[in-house]
């Protein structure tokens, strides 16, 4: 026996709200039209009309909910919080004058791309160039903060920043296979066409059809010193190393020896095994240093976008679930909730598959007394989509309750 503007009802976005709006007043015209004639095509509501003893006060009751229908409590989660801080701003900590930022992307970018110059500006070159070629540009840190800004997530793992030891070394090694390279270039060639060599790794002795009076060896020999010359000629050499500068390792080389022949060995091997081998070292370095950075990325996010949304006194959507989670958690919660049931006497929330924590919680602090019922409605099975906001974890604890 409530009035329809004691229900609260709740909904995940705004269209949603529009047309729950349509199907529950579509659905008390049914069922209006069931207590007069006395059936309906309705199977629900056929067997609620015959569970009815007193249908003359079941119809006035819905005679009241369509005279009284705009008054009807059908919010969006946001909707509904934001209500809540509004109407409890002494309870809940909030200031009069907030304003709602519908779309947060400009202040996302902003400090995205802060945290990209602060960072990047005045990394090594090889930080600098690897960065590029995994991430791109500050628009990957900016997904990042997009993502981290829903309520209740956070990230692991958490690192210390990682220390950069293979560097110096990758950086000798370089700069000695510049040096040797010039001279040793025709040798190199020579060697790496000898037949004693694997020709499935340096290729056979067919003639190259491509290249007319060549064979596969000699061209793909002449490619793979191509490469080193473009290697050792350029500034920073990009990481990982390019396919094929394996070929010039002493380990690669010794491996393709065929067998009964004596082994192939030159300095330049080694020094190239040397490079690859820090190259590599490096590389996992930079991985690591990048995971911090992503890390790091979302704790200069948080403080940065509390600072600005303080200084230009703005509130984010997901802001408004935090602060009434906040505040109904605090040592004076219980009477915030109290205050909300005093206006709700029952809840029921849709698509509840899409919920997190965070709005778990809220509902359960609220409405979790046996005079003020709530109903969860929702498709279990959708329950694992993340990219539409639902938490699976959220779900099953909420199964479980």
């Amino acid at each position: 026996n409530l009035t329809v503007d004691q229900i609260l009802v709740v909904t995940f976005t705004k269209a949603a709200t529009e047309e729950l709006k349509g199907r529950i007043r579509d659905k008390l015209l049914e069922t209006r039209r069931a207590f007069t004639s006395g059936s309906s095509g309705d199977a629900a509501v056929s067997e609620l009309v015959s569970m009815i003893n007193r249908p003359e006060t079941a119809l006035e009751r819905i005679q009241d909910a369509l005279r009284d229908f705009d008054s009807t409590a059908i919010f969006t989660i946001h909707g509904f919080c934001h209500r809540i801080l509004r109407d409890h701003a002494f309870e809940t900590g909030d200031r009069f004058d907030t304003e709602l930022m519908t779309d947060p992307t400009s202040m996302l970018t902003s400090v995205a791309d802060d945290f990209w110059r602060q960072r990047f500006y005045t990394a090594i070159p090889e930080l600098i160039q690897y960065a590029l070629k995994k991430i791109k540009k500050p628009e990957f840190f900016h997904a990042l903060l997009q993502k981290a800004r829903h309520p209740g997530i956070w990230a692991i793992p958490n690192p210390d920043e990682p220390e950069i030891c293979h560097l110096a070394a990758f950086r000798d090694q370089l700069s000695q296979v510049r040096q040797i390279w010039p001279d040793a270039r025709g040798e190199i060639q020579e060697i790496l066409k000898d037949p004693c060599l694997s020709s499935v790794v340096y290729g056979g002795f067919k003639k190259e059809k491509k290249t007319p009076g060549t064979t596969v060896r000699e061209a793909r020999i002449s490619a793979l010193v191509k490469q080193m010359d473009r290697f050792v000629e350029e500034g920073r050499p990009d990481l990982p190393l390019w396919k094929g500068f394996e070929r010039f390792t002493a380990d690669k080389v010794e491996s393709c020896v065929k067998k009964g022949h004596a082994p192939i060995s030159h300095p330049f091997f080694l020094k190239c095994k040397a490079l690859k081998e820090h190259a590599e070292g490096l590389v996992a370095e930079l991985d690591a240093y990048l995971v911090y950075l992503k890390s790091e990325c979302l704790k200069f996010g948080g403080k940065e976008l509390l600072k600005r949304k303080k200084r230009q006194n703005v509130q984010f959507f997901d802001d408004l679930l935090l602060m009434v989670q906040q505040a109904l958690v605090k040592k004076q919660g219980h009477l915030l909730a109290a205050r909300i049931r005093q206006r709700y006497r029952a809840a029921l929330v849709d698509e509840f598959q899409d919920t997190d924590l965070v709005q778990y919680e809220i509902f359960t602090r609220i409405f979790s007394k046996k005079d003020h019922p709530l109903f969860m409605i929702g498709d279990p099975k959708q329950a694992i989509y993340s990219f539409r906001g639902a938490d699976v974890f959220s779900y099953l604890k909420a199964s479980a309750h």
